[in-house]
């Protein structure tokens, strides 16, 4: 991986990667039918443009003034199947607005697309980190995609994941950070956990979708596959492309790990 950066101030850059990767596939041979199956490797190179421009201050634990955002693009393709490429064109817009003293709106926009003869899907729904994650087995994933990576959608708090899913995503996050010791008694604790407790309110929505249009009837999400031998029975029904979930949390640091607890309602 080569990364070359230049940049414009002390807020804003261009930066370039160059990269290679290698996918091995080994089977298990716990079976017979397994065991005459060869190693699978997929080779793969590419590069990445990133446009960045970060004039935040971090003045607390998860609490930033001011606004971050990124645009880029990858490409990737298979050296040892040629013809197998895709790109990937995406945005990462947050800013964070002071409302009273401590007290921070913090608001996200991200989205993403990829094409080509392989792509990424994203699933949407779920959070980063989740300790626990949980996947949606339900909603269908269109195999003529030929999807080569898996990506993640988050957070669309309220859902697991996997509440939509398709080669292009967009997600909205509006969240309030309020830290409520430290803000009530205004001034510095020495508890690490009641200096950096916060509570927060928060709104998600977003989509994943395939093609142009999310509300084609053609999307994935729209279909449900029944398989009883010898029958396969697709059942098409159109659902609302656009999820959103709203609901609280509480964020500290406990043993020296930063930790965050949400309670979250979804509407699909």
């Amino acid at each position: 991986d080569l990364q070359l950066k230049y940049p414009f101030t002390e807020i804003s850059s261009l930066s370039g990667d160059i990269f290679g990767r290698l996918d091995r596939t080994i089977f298990l041979t716990g079976e017979q039918t397994t065991l005459s199956m060869p190693d699978s490797n997929r080779i793969w190179s590419g590069g990445k443009m990133q446009y960045v421009f970060d004039n935040t201050i971090n003045f607390a634990q998860n609490l930033y003034y001011g606004v971050r955002a990124k645009a880029y693009s990858e490409f990737w393709d298979q050296l040892n199947n040629r013809g197998t490429f895709f790109q990937v064109f995406g945005t990462d817009i947050r800013t964070y607005t002071k409302v009273d003293r401590q007290i921070i709106w913090a608001n996200r926009f991200a989205a993403a697309t990829s094409v080509g003869t392989a792509k990424v899907v994203y699933f949407l729904g779920g959070v980063d980190d989740w300790l626990f994650p949980q996947y949606n087995t339900n909603n269908y994933v269109d195999p003529s995609e030929h999807y080569a990576f898996k990506a993640l959608a988050t957070p669309v708090r309220g859902f697991i994941q996997n509440v939509r899913n398709g080669s292009s995503y967009a997600v909205l996050n509006s969240e309030l950070r309020i830290p409520l010791i430290k803000y009530l008694l205004n001034h510095p604790l020495r508890n690490a956990f009641l200096e950096n407790f916060e509570m927060v309110g928060f709104f998600d929505a977003g989509s994943a979708w395939n093609g142009l249009d999310p509300f084609s009837i053609e999307n994935a999400y729209n279909k449900t596959v029944y398989t009883t031998p010898p029958f396969i029975v697709t059942v098409t029904s159109l659902r609302d492309p656009i999820v959103y979930g709203y609901g609280f949390g509480f964020r500290g640091i406990i043993l020296g790990y930063y930790l965050k607890l949400d309670f979250a309602w979804g509407v699909d």
